[in-house]
């Protein structure tokens, strides 16, 4: 016989004392029993995590070790004729958007055209001077924008382009060695960013990643060094410079040098030199920087 010695509070109904809720209208007799807690470690706010530990490799400081892997990458990279073929590929690539990104920068429309057979070119059409006012006009936005943000020192910056652009890309000379010059700095920005990458360790910090990024920005400054190197020393290679432009156009430097500037070839050859030369120097820079402002 069941032991109706507790009454439910709601309706009066006789419960048993192990009930937890009125058989009759089903209010709780009692509040059930607390949850057993688990041991689940610390709180979130508790975590604690380690930050990686740069440890060298090979006796060298690990931004330093991937920062220099891509000299003898690069070497073996361009070694055999498929190499040299997929390094002419890859430097015509970044090339050909550096004449691409300056012309269109400029106000002239631009494309890129590339074959397999070894030519690259940027064709360009003549500057719709529209197109130029209105990147001048959106320079001068982005100033007042950045300024009002109160990001003083990018709108200075930002400023100092808008006030130089009307001298590049309204003035004849300036325009077109701007465009024959954005090749070449093209290839030397590219590798600047991967150096710098390499440095500081990219987007996710793998070493495959850190040592890609190094092979393709050494490859690009070797490219360069070795052709100012040779149109600044040898006469042999300044006469093969002159007959190979892709689809019997004019060379860059050929056309900079007689047509632009009335400079000796070899003269714009040194002054491109110290350009690609200066490369390492500032990607380590800016890797450093960036180093010290996240550290």
């Amino acid at each position: 016989m069941l032991d109706r010695s507790i009454r439910c509070t709601a309706c009066g109904y006789g419960c048993d004392e192990h009930d937890l809720a009125c058989g009759m209208c089903g209010a709780p007799l009692r509040a059930p029993p607390p949850p057993v807690p688990h041991d689940c470690g610390p709180a979130p706010s508790e975590l604690v995590f380690d930050e990686p530990v740069e440890a060298p490799i090979c006796g060298l400081p690990r931004f330093l070790f991937f920062f220099l892997v891509g000299v003898p990458a690069a070497l073996l990279c361009v070694s055999g004729a498929f190499g040299a073929r997929y390094s002419w590929f890859l430097a015509a690539l970044f090339h050909e958007f550096g004449h691409t990104l300056a012309g269109l920068l400029l106000g002239a429309p631009s494309f890129p055209a590339i074959s397999l057979a070894g030519h690259a070119a940027t064709v360009h059409q003549e500057q719709m001077t529209f197109m130029a006012v209105a990147i001048q006009l959106a320079l001068v936005g982005g100033v007042v924008w950045l300024w009002r943000g109160g990001a003083r020192e990018r709108a200075i910056a930002l400023g100092l382009a808008a006030a130089i652009y009307p001298l590049l890309a309204f003035v004849e000379p300036a325009r077109e060695a701007v465009f024959l010059l954005g090749g070449h700095l093209g290839e030397l920005a590219f590798a600047t960013l991967c150096l710098a990458r390499a440095w500081t360790g990219g987007f996710t910090h793998h070493s495959l990643e850190r040592g890609a990024y190094s092979m393709v920005g050494w490859l690009l400054v070797g490219r360069n060094v070795g052709l100012c190197w040779g149109l600044a020393t040898s006469a042999a290679a300044r006469a093969e410079y002159r007959g190979n432009g892709s689809f019997g156009l004019t060379n860059d430097y050929v056309r900079l040098a007689e047509d632009v500037w009335g400079w000796s070839l070899p003269q714009v050859a040194v002054l491109m030199l110290v350009v690609a030369l200066l490369v390492p120097a500032l990607a380590a820079g800016a890797g450093w920087l960036r180093g010290r402002a996240g550290g």
